[in-house]
């Protein structure tokens, strides 16, 4: 199914770009 984008979809997909960007930035803490 992929129309439905749920409130869990939206969450996985913001938590995980804030934990790549944050890597990505802060290389010293990964």
């Amino acid at each position: 199914m992929l129309g439905g984008i749920g409130v869990q979809e939206i969450l996985v997909i913001l938590v995980v770009g804030l934990l790549v960007f944050g890597a990505s930035r802060l290389p010293k803490i990964a």
